[in-house]
């Protein structure tokens, strides 16, 4: 795992906002984005687990999720 995915992890798991993570580590805003962007797009790559039926929009999927 490269630290652009632990950090997407970090923010995922522990932190409810990406200025309240900034603030925590001293990184600056845009940049802390930019990298958790990255690490988003890397952890997703490696896994893709989230499958939507065929028959089912995206917006569907999460309204039954909602209920």
């Amino acid at each position: 795992m490269n630290k652009y995915e632990t950090l997407f992890l970090d923010w995922f798991n522990n932190f409810y906002s990406t200025k309240y993570m900034s603030s925590y580590y001293n990184i600056n805003h845009s940049k802390l984005k930019r990298q958790i962007s990255r690490g988003r797009r890397i952890h997703y790559k490696k896994h893709n687990e989230f499958v939507l039926p065929k028959n089912l929009s995206a917006k569907q999927v999460l309204n039954r999720c909602f209920e």
